[in-house]
């Protein structure tokens, strides 16, 4: 099969958003793309390589929180479970020998679970950061512990770490 037949059947045959996130993206790192060669090279190949990327770092819980933001944070638990069901039906179709590729399962499932309770963790430490803020302006005092260890989860390179750092005990 080639580019072209891929790129159908990822894009069109299973639809999913996120194939339309990581071709928005690679299309914008590319945005004076004029020649089918180069259109082919800077951004139809990498869509593929990068969609294959995001479903193996998500079974291997690799991905990193920061990419987790970018790919997911807009989609609730349903809508999330069948675009990476569908993206994953598409990238098996067109790579069926890969055996990094996963059927879809209950690793999306488990995926789902750990990107729906960043989003709380993230919503949390947002709102800390709001509360220490009005603490200080305010010079409030009190008990605001919890508060700080909250905040503290926010320390340099936090959003480089792996999903596999996300669970309940969190």
């Amino acid at each position: 099969a080639d580019l072209l037949e891929h790129l159908y059947i990822v894009g069109k045959k299973y639809p999913n958003n996120i194939f339309e996130t990581v071709w928005n993206l690679q299309f914008k790192l590319c945005p004076n793309v004029l020649t089918f060669e180069a259109l082919h090279k800077s951004v139809c190949i990498p869509v593929l390589n990068e969609c294959k990327d995001v479903l193996v770092s998500l079974v291997k819980r690799t991905m990193t929180l920061e990419d987790v933001e970018r790919y997911f944070f807009k989609y609730q638990n349903q809508e999330l479970r069948n675009n990476l069901e569908k993206l994953c039906q598409g990238m098996q179709e067109c790579f069926p020998h890969d055996k990094q590729l996963l059927s879809p399962g209950s690793w999306i499932r488990d995926v789902v679970i750990s990107i729906q309770e960043y989003k709380k963790i993230s919503s949390y430490m947002d709102a800390a950061k709001v509360v220490l803020q009005l603490k200080e302006s305010m010079k409030l005092t009190g008990e605001f512990t919890a508060v700080d260890t909250i905040v503290q989860q926010l320390r340099p390179g936090f959003k480089k770490q792996t999903i596999s750092v996300i669970s309940k005990e969190l």
